[in-house]
């Protein structure tokens, strides 16, 4: 049963924002038109194309917020409709801005396009896949570098043009540059956490049948044992052991067997309840963790589980039967002694003819 690691492209890689902090980024985003807004109103600084964009993008957000509460599913309508009011709004705003005749009011216009320009694509690759936001970083760019070109020309001659767009062309790609790289080292961590949940898995899971191994089992005894000492809720712990396995491997093969395995521990797997826990203690030995179950609820659940295993259709193999022993909490003061009574409870399980339960309260001093 071969598992591979999940492979995935960087360019895949979708953006980690949830519809809720997407709605916070983008009434931020309309906090601070308002506030910039109010600020060059009272300082007199604001211009014709401010006084019409900020509204109109104000507008646009909150209309983006408002389409996210119709469904989950506009998410990816939100981010690039929020990414999009942004990206024309800058770029248009500083083309406008040198086309204007050089003044205090223009210059103030242009000097702050040029300092929040480099937030386009912060935004796309916070808001966009990947993918779409190289592609949108790369129009942005481009229009950016036509657009200033056209209007520095307007003013000056190639000679003094083309060294200001240069260095505009080179700064912007650096920031791109930058946040390629951090979007990569990203994507390393996120593929190094795949593996390593992928090896934790293997390292926990018995390959053969799929439920937890040995390992797995006492890393959530650990976990039960932490828990018990904050809130000492009652547990119970079954030790499961099928009849006569070493017969069914003498004389079909240890493949048969480790067919037989497989099969009883899936059945057992379906009959538990989803916060139990299942494991392979070893062999042909399985552990069910269970909590919040009485003496009598766990005794019927476990003949339940008897019937299961006899019940199945294991074919030429005939039929299979399994001997239980429970513990519960209740009885001893350590997990490790529930544990023991377990044992013992299936060891006397098995020497009082095998597919039956035992319970430890049953176990008298002579059967330790």
């Amino acid at each position: 049963m071969e598992e591979k690691t999940p492979k995935f492209s960087i360019l895949d890689l979708d953006s980690t924002l949830d519809i809720s902090i997407t709605r916070r980024i983008i009434a931020i985003g309309c906090l601070v038109f308002v506030g910039v807004w109010i600020t060059e109103i009272g300082a007199g600084l604001i211009t014709e194309f401010d006084a019409i964009g900020y509204p109109i993008c104000i507008a646009a957000l909150l209309f983006l917020i408002g389409l996210s509460y119709v469904s989950d599913r506009m998410d990816i309508v939100v981010r690039t409709g929020a990414f999009s009011v942004a990206a024309v709004y800058l770029i248009l705003l500083n083309i406008w801005g040198s086309f204007q005749d050089i003044n205090f009011e223009n210059y103030y216009s242009a000097a702050t396009a040029m300092q929040w320009l480099p937030l386009i694509y912060v935004i796309a690759f916070l808001f966009l896949r990947i993918r779409e936001a190289l592609i949108a970083s790369a129009i942005s760019y481009f229009s950016l570098l036509i657009g200033q070109y056209l209007a520095l020309s307007h003013h000056l001659g190639f000679e003094q043009t083309w060294p200001l767009v240069t260095n505009l062309a080179i700064a912007h790609f650096c920031y791109v540059v930058v946040l390629w790289s951090i979007i990569k080292l990203r994507a390393t961590t996120h593929e190094a956490q795949i593996r390593a949940k992928t090896m934790e898995k293997f390292a926990l899971v018995d390959e053969l049948t799929g439920i937890f191994n040995r390992r797995g089992l006492e890393l959530n005894l650990d976990k039960l044992r932490s828990t018990w000492r904050k809130n000492p809720l009652p547990y119970t712990i079954f030790m499961i052991d099928i009849d006569h396995f070493k017969r069914i491997n003498d004389q079909f093969g240890h493949l048969v067997g480790d067919e037989v395995l497989a099969r009883v521990s899936a059945a057992i797997n379906k009959h538990i309840r989803p916060e139990d826990v299942l494991g392979r203690w070893g062999g042909e030995e399985f552990m069910i963790i269970t909590t919040r179950l009485d003496q009598t609820s766990a005794v019927g659940f476990a003949e339940r589980l008897l019937n299961v295993i006899e019940t199945l259709d294991l074919g030429h193999i005939g039929k299979v039967t399994a001997s239980i022993g429970i513990a519960n909490s209740d009885e001893t003061e350590t997990l490790k002694g529930v544990i023991l009574k377990a044992d013992q409870s299936l060891y006397k399980a098995k020497k009082s003819g095998r597919n039956q339960v035992v319970c430890s309260s049953s176990i008298t001093p002579s059967d330790e």
